[in-house]
């Protein structure tokens, strides 16, 4: 499990310079930022549906996640970054620090 808390934490250090740099209008960097911030929620995504396969008390909800990455993606398409910095930092990151107090 400390392995899965490193690894939600560094997930969660990248939305916040991403969601930093949306908020602030540097959209090209936030893009480039952007990709690696998307691939380590996928490992993070895996990881912890993989913790919930070994520890079935582990109650959480990768369904949620998935709908909010949903929007996110929703929100790229549609070139609204101030909504994709909200659904990073408000429900994606949440979530994440949810299933990193769970873990605790």
């Amino acid at each position: 499990m400390g392995n899965l808390i490193n690894e939600i934490e560094e997930t969660i250090q990248s939305i916040d310079q991403v969601t930093d740099l949306l908020y602030q209008w540097n959209t090209s960097e936030a893009y480039q930022s952007l990709d690696k911030t998307f691939i380590l929620l996928s490992g993070t995504i895996n990881s912890i549906y993989q913790c919930q396969m070994v520890d079935n008390d582990l109650e959480i909800d990768i369904k949620i996640i998935m709908e909010a990455l949903n929007n996110a993606m929703k929100a790229i398409e549609e070139k609204d970054t101030i909504l994709l910095a909200d659904i990073l930092y408000y429900d994606i990151k949440e979530l994440l620090e949810e299933v990193n107090m769970n873990i605790k």
